[in-house]
């Protein structure tokens, strides 16, 4: 297992976007989050954007992004004729080169605490797979406000998601960056799993208290 500390010359590199929010979440799942983050602090942003929070093409990745990069790609190649449609993957070009096309740069966060300075990301089922756990492993747990090991465990078995193609490897390096960089930036990151705050579990408890005992706020 690798626990990389990550490095702190992002704040050198550039972004194509502003600091931008939406003042609701774009999933119709993370609403009643929402509506529990807001009795705790009502200046919450959802889809939070951040002037260094963005894709990083192939020459601005830190040494620890690229590490996982290699990793996630080296898998999908390895891979990629076990599941008939991810065969079409084009893993090997595919944010290769400096020039990234076709693909939004821009990342945000699902929800930021600006009194706080945290953020809250509400993984849902398509955020444990095979390629998270294999990024997870580059985790040093010192440096995260989420449990690093149960994440690993609800990853542990998970098919590959061929539809389309490469879009399992790609959201969990996009997944990195959000968490490398927000610890880079001095900004609390927490994720949270999605059952532990579906409608039903938000509806029978006392969701602030539970919120709060789980961002230790």
């Amino acid at each position: 297992t690798h626990t990389k500390t990550p490095s702190t010359n992002i704040a050198k590199l550039k972004s194509p976007s502003n600091m931008t929010f939406s003042p609701t979440p774009k999933g119709v799942a993370s609403r009643p989050l929402h509506e529990a983050l807001r009795a705790l602090d009502r200046s919450v942003q959802c889809e939070r954007c951040f002037d260094w929070l963005f894709l990083p093409r192939s020459n601005e990745r830190t040494k620890e992004e690229a590490k996982v990069f290699s990793a996630l790609i080296d898998h999908c190649k390895n891979t990629k004729q076990r599941h008939a449609r991810k065969a079409a993957c084009k893993c090997s070009s595919i944010y290769q080169n400096q020039s990234i096309k076709g693909v939004s740069r821009r990342l945000e966060f699902d929800f930021y605490l600006p009194k706080r300075q945290m953020v809250v990301e509400y993984d849902e089922r398509q955020h444990f797979t095979v390629e998270r756990q294999i990024t997870l492993e580059f985790y040093n747990p010192q440096f995260f406000q989420f449990d690093i090991d149960r994440w690993l465990s609800i990853c542990s078995g998970r098919v590959n998601d061929g539809d389309p193609p490469c879009r399992d490897w790609q959201r969990a390096f996009r997944d990195t960056v959000r968490d490398f960089r927000a610890n880079q930036h001095g900004v609390k990151l927490v994720r949270l799993y999605y059952r532990d705050f579906d409608i039903t579990t938000l509806k029978q408890r006392k969701t602030t208290d539970l919120l709060a005992s789980m961002l230790d706020v």
